[in-house]
């Protein structure tokens, strides 16, 4: 980065401490681009790398008035990179909690207790999923109903494999809140949990 890069990216950053709206969306203008590359390289997903993006600019806006923020560029990067590795931690943790279930599922087998209130769960899921919208509900169901695959999906319904993967992601986001508020999102993962 040259001088007069350096200094223009300083106070373009003292602008956003200060509150100023227009520096922030000249900031976003400006990194946006090259950050999403750098980050849909490290998370090898597009989709998942703009939803990493848009945390890490609220969380810029958040911390505008905070003097832990020295130089811009590096904040970002840094944060870039912190967001992927976390989101491999917890793809990672995801998948051995999966793994563990599935082999305890195995071993032990299930109980007439346990089989009730699998039936139980799944009736007050599908109460949940009968709450989502039309299209996403559509997408939902094809997906974990029917088992069809994201680009099957696509065909189907004629949108992009991009917009299936939102619509499925939005679905499960929706689904784990309201379930994590009854106390249920532990026993959400036997039934919706996606494999990836």
């Amino acid at each position: 980065m040259n001088l007069k890069n350096e200094i223009d990216s300083k106070r373009l950053l003292q602008r956003l401490q200060e509150g100023d709206r227009d520096a922030f969306d000249l900031i976003f203008k400006l990194y946006w681009d090259p950050i999403l590359l750098y980050l849909s390289k490290l998370v090898k997903d597009r989709a998942d790398a703009e939803d990493l993006l848009q945390n890490i600019f609220v969380n810029l806006w958040n911390k505008k008035e905070s003097s832990s923020i020295q130089h811009l560029q590096t904040w970002l990067y840094g944060a870039a990179r912190k967001s992927a590795l976390f989101y491999h931690r917890t793809q990672s943790n995801q998948k051995k909690l999966i793994i563990s279930i599935l082999d305890y599922i195995q071993d032990e087998g299930f109980s007439l207790s346990d089989q009730q209130q699998g039936k139980e769960l799944q009736i007050i899921i599908d109460k949940e999923i009968e709450k989502l919208p039309l299209k996403m509900k559509e997408v939902f169901i094809l997906s974990r109903q029917e088992q069809l695959s994201y680009k099957e999906i696509a065909e189907r319904l004629q949108i992009s494999d991009q917009t299936v993967k939102k619509q499925i992601s939005n679905a499960l986001n929706i689904l784990r809140s309201s379930l994590k508020k009854q106390g249920l999102y532990a026993l959400l993962l036997l039934i919706l949990i996606d494999l990836k």
